[in-house]
């Protein structure tokens, strides 16, 4: 339940103040309307906006100050306020708006959460950061093809407002993994993926980039590690055909403390040794672990797709 000033009062008709007159804002997140009349109607249509020198305590009923395509009536969870006039500003108090869809847990009352109409579809943050760590050792020539191709098709779908890393290993000249790419636009990240090539190394140490990307505090040759932003949702992608490996002492539980601690979303696409990510995976806000479809781009899609971009729920 929240309250907020409404700074642009628009009026849906000459004279708001009668009995069923209708009037709504604009308070910068979005339209509401108020009903002045005794029904307690809600209704939304084209209005003129008038910025009152003075609120009139007269004018009161139903506010909302979210989208007029919000659904409002149960499942959906999203509710109208009071519209109050205080101090000459007019006020909405108590209204709820759309927050993003959850999995109805079992036995209890489904819930539309994003106000849509739909109960428990999936759910595709707005804003997010992701790194993608792949493996380019000599050994991932043959799988490389379906990666290339499964990363870009997904980074061209991705919203806007999702910026994507890359992270490369082993690299030159000790096989530490490498920051290729720091956050951009993810077409940028497609391009740079398209052209990779499989190199040499004798380590792939998934376990350091990994332990770097949740910390994102390091720098590691050349490049500082990516920042993740405040307030955007955090994915990491990883790609090996080797079980995990370290160069020094970053093992599995340190690996997993710090995945926890960033609220990392984490999918992983391996061959062989998943048993080396059984703390990892838990650790992770959602994980995922794919084995044996890196010679598959349409399998490694659809992987991608589910975990990242929302799977249905159960």
């Amino acid at each position: 339940m929240v309250e907020g000033p409404l700074d642009a009062l628009v009026l849906g008709h000459e004279d708001a103040r009668g009995s069923g007159d209708l009037a709504s804002w604009d308070d910068g997140t979005g339209t509401g309307v108020a009903d002045a009349g005794e029904a307690g109607r809600l209704d939304r249509g084209p209005s003129d906006r008038v910025t009152p020198r003075a609120c009139d305590p007269r004018l009161t009923g139903l506010c909302y100050p979210g989208a007029s395509s919000d659904r409002l009536v149960a499942p959906a969870v999203c509710r109208e306020g009071r519209l109050r006039c205080e101090a000459e500003r007019y006020f909405c108090e108590g209204y709820v708006l759309p927050s993003p869809e959850v999995c109805t847990s079992a036995g209890a009352v489904p819930a539309d959460e994003d106000c849509d109409g739909v109960v428990d579809e999936p759910s595709t943050p707005l804003r997010a950061d992701v790194v993608i760590v792949v493996d380019v050792s000599g050994s991932m020539h043959e799988e490389l093809p379906a990666i290339r191709s499964a990363l870009t098709r997904w980074l061209a779908d991705l919203p806007q407002d999702w910026l994507v890393a890359l992270v490369l290993l082993p690299a030159p000249p000790h096989d530490l993994p490498a920051v290729a790419l720091d956050f951009g636009g993810a077409h940028v990240a497609a391009s740079v993926i398209s052209g990779l090539q499989d190199g040499g190394g004798s380590i792939e140490a998934t376990y350091d980039a990994l332990y770097y990307v949740a910390v994102s505090a390091f720098s590691v040759g050349e490049r500082p590690w990516p920042r993740w932003r405040p307030g955007a949702e955090r994915w990491v992608i990883l790609v090996s055909d080797e079980a995990a490996q370290t160069l020094g002492a970053v093992h599995e539980s340190l690996v997993a403390v710090e995945v926890r601690r960033a609220g990392l979303g984490v999918v992983l696409f391996v061959v062989e040794g998943y048993e080396t990510w059984d703390e990892i995976v838990p650790a992770a806000r959602t994980g995922t672990i794919a084995v044996g479809v890196l010679h598959d781009a349409g399998r490694m899609l659809r992987v991608l797709v589910e975990a990242v971009a929302g799977a249905p729920c159960p």
